[in-house]
């Protein structure tokens, strides 16, 4: 027993932090950012083929946790940062392996609530010492534990919203108000507290879309220690100085993007465009999308009842609401183990956005209206080949064709179709094509009715589940992938019949990559542009993403 109660929870009777054991989450986890943070951040990536994050030999509990710290520090990043070198006196902390152990340990304290405290400061102090030894383990405990004493975010940070109250940071820095020295750094910025727990967050009862003809809405310690684990604030790591440069773009204060910069943890570039192209209210409530954890989205079987499946799913212990798309669910969690369901194994459900569930229920109809009795659709960037499976369900008569420039990215795609069922009289409705010469054989047998061309791009629309991309964002690779883009589609064009349609979409809202690309198309080819729209991203609901369709002129 403690009798005298002087020593901290996280401390040893001796004043040093506690030794503790890392568990296996943590530590993949730590592992992993690790190595991001020392990669370059054009490629860089939690995990790949060959080495596959979160490790599949962890137990199921702790790939959950390894994967929701990973990616929460890596999409926070600039967050974090701006707090760590606040609390750091404006240094970064050094080597990686300790900057790492402060990120997933403040990630754990401001944005998991429901993690103890007390195992997160622990843990991560362990993980100091083995980056830095006991100086750096010292260090960890001192920030970690200041983080620990308020684990709200608004209490280091002050929410972008505050300024509309007027300059309230200035007079809590005249009256001398403010919690930590993070606040009295943001209030010499411009911020002050606010009580609120998360970013703020606007219900929409629509859905955001942008057409070509503009925005309708159609439907976020002592000196010493510190002196020799924090580099100088130019030594910031790459996230933190992309989000952190200032930028103004058509006018867009440089200051107002700097701060949503920083509490929404995105590129200046990026915020800076979304302000100049939707607005602030629009933008933020972008950015609000950008940081929310993302639901797992089902789409449904066409045979499936959907309060059955939601039944079965409640039944294993999940929180499902329904989705904004047609046989659509949403499972908030746990959501862990939902291919290893047997509802997943007999193919009640695939896992698919409601946006990109729209975008094959799109190519469907279009199919639907060419008048052919048995459709034939090709699937022109069809890897994994989630979408060809979802148009070949949702369209019965009609036989899609799968192709993709890396033939080995459909390596799944036959244990997918077998999953579904998706055969007829002995012939498989999802038939794969293995290389260009396959494509071309094939499209001389007869063109295709319509060629969905799923373009690669920024992902801006999806950077809530593809936490990395955000890093990777400069305007000089936008212009690079409307070029690929434009390339690519033109190439696909050429396997539509006269009269057919080809639906080109992205997952992007930048007008760049999509309603540019396709009116450039369009004029390029002599053909229709029948429609073209962007979706905006929405927290807790969908992704954001883009799509067209072109129609080719009759024979």
């Amino acid at each position: 027993m403690n009798g005298g109660g002087e020593n901290s929870p996280l401390e040893g009777r001796d004043g040093e932090p506690r030794r503790s054991k890392v568990s296996e989450g943590r530590r993949a986890a730590w592992d992993v950012v690790c190595a991001w943070l020392v990669a370059d951040r054009a490629r860089a990536r939690l995990g790949t083929k060959k080495r596959p994050f979160p490790p599949r030999d962890l137990p199921p509990r702790d790939r959950a946790l390894a994967r929701e710290i990973a990616e929460g520090t890596v999409q926070r990043l600039a967050t974090l940062d701006a707090i760590l070198i606040d609390l750091a006196r404006g240094r970064t902390p050094r080597p990686h392996g300790l900057h790492a152990a402060l990120l997933i340990g403040a990630w754990q304290l401001l944005f998991a609530p429901d993690l103890p405290a007390h195992s997160i400061v622990s843990e991560s102090v362990t993980l100091a010492r083995r980056a830095a030894g006991e100086g750096g383990a010292r260090f960890a405990n001192a920030v970690l534990r200041k983080l620990a004493k308020d684990r709200r975010l608004e209490a280091w940070l002050e929410p972008p919203s505050a300024r509309a109250n007027g300059d309230r940071a200035e007079r809590n820095r005249a009256s001398g108000r403010g919690s930590s020295s993070a606040n009295a750094s943001a209030a010499s910025a411009g911020m002050s507290a606010d009580t609120s727990t998360s970013p703020p967050v606007e219900e929409s009862p629509a859905t955001s879309r942008i057409s070509s003809a503009g925005m309708s809405t159609a439907t976020t310690s002592p000196e010493s220690i510190v002196d020799r684990f924090a580099g100088t604030s130019s030594e910031s790591s790459a996230g933190m100085s992309a989000s952190m440069t200032p930028a103004s773009r058509d006018g867009v204060p440089a200051d107002l993007v700097q701060r949503l910069a920083t509490w929404y943890s995105l590129p200046s570039e990026l915020v800076a465009r979304w302000l100049s192209a939707f607005g602030r209210e629009t933008a933020e409530r972008v950015a609000t999308a950008c940081c929310a954890r993302p639901m797992s989205s089902l789409r449904l079987a066409p045979e499936q009842d959907e309060g059955l499946v939601a039944q079965t799913l409640e039944s294993a212990g999940c929180v499902v609401d329904r989705g904004p798309a047609p046989r659509n669910l949403l499972v908030r969690r746990p959501h862990a183990s939902l291919i290893e369901s047997d509802a997943f194994s007999s193919g009640h459900f695939s896992i698919q956005d409601a946006t990109q569930i729209e975008v094959a229920d799109l190519v469907v109809d279009v199919a639907l209206r060419s008048g052919a009795a048995e459709p034939r659709i090709l699937d022109f960037c069809a890897a994994p080949g989630t979408k060809s499976c979802a148009i070949a369900e949702a369209c019965a008569g009609a036989t899609v064709f799968a192709y993709d420039t890396n033939p080995s990215r459909l390596d799944g795609l036959d244990a997918e179709v077998e999953r579904l069922g998706l055969e007829c009289d002995r012939s498989l409705r999802v038939r794969r094509l293995a290389d260009r010469a396959a494509l071309e054989e094939e499209a001389l047998r007869a063109p295709f009715d319509v060629v969905l061309v799923d373009a690669p791009c920024s992902n801006t629309g999806v950077l809530a589940r593809r936490v990395e991309a955000r890093w990777r964002f400069d305007e000089a690779g936008l212009e690079r992938y409307a070029a690929t883009q434009f390339e690519i589609a033109a190439d696909a064009a050429r396997f539509v019949r006269p009269g057919g349609h080809l639906v080109y979409a992205t997952c992007s809202i930048e007008i760049e990559e999509n309603e540019r690309v396709a009116e450039r198309l369009a004029a390029h080819l002599g053909w229709r542009l029948v429609s073209s729209e962007r979706t905006l991203p929405e927290a807790g609901l969908r992704d954001g993403g883009g799509v067209a369709i072109l129609e080719a002129p009759a024979p």
